[in-house]
């Protein structure tokens, strides 16, 4: 049953460092809603958890992406070595044809490989499995083996995708929370504010329980805080 059923971007345009997050929604949105003390704090302990398992996959992510462009590169040079070979002694109709592509379909055949490496060598998430999380029983806080590559990068993808658009969400919050307090007490009373506060609180959070169903295919553990406190505030 939900407990809540009681009467900016760095360079290279890259998001925020995923443990940026956790005090920032709890500043924006769980502070100012001023739930019971059991209320807040079961929700920070799933924000807490979700967003140092974002960073945690996503580096095992960014890890696979370098050695694969390691192994690109070893790629390239060794086709080209052997077309300058053949080019040397058959000409210039020796030149391969779609070389960029024979090196995508060589690369293509080391993800599995390298993501099972990383899976295997990565540490645990950080912070204990909060206490009220769905999760398989044999879950141990660490990415599943053979989870398909395929997957897994949609599944970054994803995640990077929602770390963008809730970093948008936040600097939009954050101006109205300032808006709010140079108001002073009729901040509180502007209706036409406190409806886009909510709007970009529930915006948030919604990303967030996004980003916690795709984490629980690959670790098994399903938090579900973010979406509770969202449809909390819809109806609130």
């Amino acid at each position: 049953m939900s407990i809540f059923q009681k009467s900016s971007t760095p360079n290279n345009d890259q998001p925020l460092s995923p443990l940026v997050f956790i005090p920032k929604l709890m500043a924006g949105i769980v502070t100012p809603l001023e739930l019971e003390t059991d209320d807040s704090a079961f929700i920070e302990a799933e924000v807490t958890w979700l967003f140092h398992a974002v960073s945690n996959f996503l580096a095992i992510q960014e890890t696979v992406q370098r050695q694969l462009e390691a192994e690109r590169e070893q790629v390239r040079q060794r086709l080209n070595a052997e077309e300058r070979a053949l080019i040397d002694r058959l000409g210039p109709v020796a030149a391969f044809v779609n070389k960029a592509a024979k090196v995508e379909a060589a690369i293509n055949q080391s993800k599995p490989r390298l993501w099972q490496a990383a899976i295997a060598e990565s540490a645990a998430v950080p912070v204990d499995i909060p206490p009220n999380a769905e999760r398989n029983p044999q879950a141990n806080n660490k990415v599943l083996p053979n989870s398909n590559d395929f997957f897994l990068e949609d599944w970054a993808g994803t995640v990077r995708a929602n770390l963008k658009l809730i970093t948008t969400h936040l600097t939009g919050l954050e101006l109205l929370l300032k808006q709010e307090r140079q108001l002073g007490p009729a901040g509180k009373q502007n209706i036409g504010l406190q409806s886009e506060l909510k709007s970009r609180r529930v915006a948030i959070l919604n990303l967030t329980q996004e980003m916690a169903e795709v984490l629980n295919h690959a670790y098994d553990i399903l938090v579900t805080g973010p979406g509770q406190l969202a449809a909390w505030l819809e109806q609130n």
